[in-house]
């Protein structure tokens, strides 16, 4: 990435950082609470306004120094596998799209392309429903090229619930530093990712509530920041 980061660790911080989660430490001690910071090279948990489970205890501030699992009580996210046919771009794209060759091979070869695009779902009464396409992009518009490309009939989308001026900040936002064509959206998911975890407190962005948890081991995943 741009910036130097590890994109794991990235969606790590993304993902847990502010949330409520069960935390799984060494000698069978569980602890529920909110994740301040995970470090990247011990994964290594700091929590706040904890309860340790196992014996029901209210204990405040904790530092788990070994985690074996983090499990997030209530995702930010909602996952929903579509048809990248039933998809319609965002009015605001106005570049011509042309796949790049790497998420058409990912497309090939992993039926995935490396990550979630973002779309809205378009209710009935919206001057742009089309039965046909009852989704619209906000970021992943070359992704979405290169799965129709490959004829993919199902592919994973982060699905989330703004306005219609809500998607024209979010486009923007994740469009905001490209100067050229080549440029766009893919490489901007970091962009966007902030714009959405900052429009949800400030701009009223909502994300619908996932029924199930997410889970990571940490202890056996994390990537070394350094070494990346």
């Amino acid at each position: 990435m741009s910036n130097g980061h590890n994109p794991f660790n990235d969606r790590l911080d993304w993902t847990f950082q502010g949330s409520r989660c069960v935390v799984h430490g060494e000698n069978e001690k569980v602890y529920e609470g909110y994740v301040e910071m995970v470090h990247h090279n011990r994964g290594s948990v700091i929590m706040h306004n904890c309860r340790e489970l196992t014996e029901g205890q209210k204990v405040g501030s904790v530092f788990v120094r070994i985690v074996d699992e983090i499990i997030q009580l209530e995702s930010h996210k909602e996952i929903q596998e579509l048809n990248p046919e039933r998809v319609a771009n965002s009015p605001h794209y106005e570049a011509k799209i042309i796949p790049r060759d790497y998420h058409m091979r990912l497309a090939y070869r992993n039926g995935y392309t490396g990550s979630f695009p973002v779309a809205r779902k378009l209710e009935k009464d919206h001057p742009r429903f089309d039965p046909s396409q009852q989704y619209e992009l906000v970021n992943g518009h070359k992704r979405v090229a290169a799965m129709k490309r490959v004829g993919l009939q199902k592919h994973p989308f982060e699905v989330i619930q703004c306005t219609d001026e809500e998607a024209k900040e979010l486009y923007e936002l994740a469009h905001r530093d490209q100067d050229s064509e080549d440029s766009e959206d893919d490489s901007t998911d970091e962009m966007l990712e902030e714009g959405l975890s900052s429009s949800r407190t400030t701009q009223g962005v909502r994300r619908p509530t996932a029924t199930t948890g997410q889970r990571i081991q940490p202890r056996e995943h994390m990537i070394d920041r350094q070494s990346s």
